[in-house]
């Protein structure tokens, strides 16, 4: 939230969760989407924008979870390193590629390497990929992406 703390209750007693949130400078940068809570006479409840306030009630807004995560692209890349994961939770390994400065002179993208939980898996051929002529592979958080230098 951008402004945490108390709203004043409106005088009708008709307060909504989107409404209070508005009051205090609605979400912050990073605030997950949905995940809402009310914690109220000391239970959790499921909230959303709609849900109604009652006095003492207390909204929960929730991080994000993709905050924080990272994707590593080393090798034939222009500025190899972590690379901030999208905030919407979906990251192609060409959009990876593209936030390490893309490739040097030497990387080949043809066969791109992934490590995926400290497992390797079947090279990707990012050119094909960004050409349109194969599915984009799709990255999750904590992958680890190697672009090796070309043969010739």
């Amino acid at each position: 939230v951008n402004n945490p703390g108390p709203v004043a209750m409106p005088n009708n007693g008709k307060l909504t969760a989107g409404v209070a949130l508005g009051m205090r400078g609605g979400p912050g940068l990073n605030a997950a989407k949905g995940g809402w809570t009310i914690r109220r006479n000391g239970r959790s409840i499921t909230a959303t924008e709609n849900t109604r306030m009652l006095a003492n009630d207390v909204l929960n807004i929730p991080t994000n979870p993709f905050v924080d995560k990272t994707v590593t692209v080393l090798g034939e890349v222009k500025r190899p390193g972590a690379v901030k994961f999208n905030l919407n939770g979906k990251m192609s390994i060409a959009q990876a590629i593209g936030l390490a400065g893309g490739k040097n002179a030497r990387g080949d993208l043809k066969k791109v390497t992934v490590l995926r939980n400290g497992r390797a898996q079947p090279k990707k051929n990012v050119q094909a990929m960004s050409e349109g002529k194969i599915p984009m592979f799709m990255l999750q958080p904590g992958d680890e992406i190697t672009i090796k230098p070309s043969r010739w």
